[in-house]
């Protein structure tokens, strides 16, 4: 119990400034983690788009998203917003837990957007560089 108390409040005195850098640490370890799943995502998303069904000649994203329409991003933006969604009601979980990283989330903001807006601008990047060519035609 003592333990569990001693996490929920956070470091003392010293141990802070280590409490602070593992933290930031492991959160961009996350950030870089996620911008890896996104990047498997987006090209599962390409692939989808590009390849047909042998026998029906359909679009594989047609198979798996029957409301699917031309270049329609919705696979991917479904995505996107079920990661995003996780991501915010674990760093809600993660405040509530402890009043260390809550104090570090609010007094350390910037650091936290700028986080979040690298992320969100190598995603947009990597997949604008990737949406070239027609949809159903291989490339």
């Amino acid at each position: 119990v003592a333990l569990a108390a001693a996490k929920a409040k956070g470091p003392s005195g010293a141990d802070a400034g280590a409490w602070k850098a593992a933290l930031w640490g492991r959160l961009e370890g996350v950030a870089e983690t996620l911008l890896g799943k996104l990047s498997q995502v987006w090209a599962l998303h390409r692939v989808l788009c590009k390849k047909r069904d042998s026998q029906t000649q359909r679009l594989l994203l047609e198979l798996v998203s029957p409301s699917y329409k031309g270049e329609d991003p919705r696979f991917f933006c479904s995505f996107w917003s079920r990661l995003m969604a996780t991501v915010g009601k674990q760093l809600q979980a993660s405040s509530e837990q402890s009043s260390f990283v809550k104090g570090m989330m609010v007094s350390e903001y910037p650091k936290l957007r700028g986080i979040l807006i690298e992320m969100w601008t190598t995603a947009k990047n990597d997949t604008e560089a990737g949406a070239s060519g027609a949809v159903g035609e291989a490339e």
